[in-house]
């Protein structure tokens, strides 16, 4: 039993750390993506293949998705001269 609640806990935490990368997305627009929404979005795939994907898919966000506020400082910068 433990040995299951340590995969849940896992999974939580994949599915929260994805949410929190994109959690800017279309914002304003649609409501912040969360762990179910991304759920949602995993659970379309088989389950043999959804582990790799879902691994796949947060390792290349965290490294390429560009937050709002980055893109901002980005915009502010360039305007002000501080490239």
């Amino acid at each position: 039993m433990a040995e299951v609640r340590n995969v849940l806990m896992a999974s939580k935490k994949l599915l929260d750390g994805v949410a929190s990368i994109i959690a800017d997305y279309r914002k304003c627009e649609i409501e912040p993506p969360d762990a179910d929404h991304v759920n949602r979005w995993i659970s379309q795939f088989d389950a043999e293949v959804r582990d790799p994907i879902f691994n796949e898919i947060q390792h290349v966000l965290g490294r390429t998705y560009i937050t709002r506020s980055s893109v901002a400082r980005g915009l502010i910068g360039s305007t002000l001269g501080f490239e």
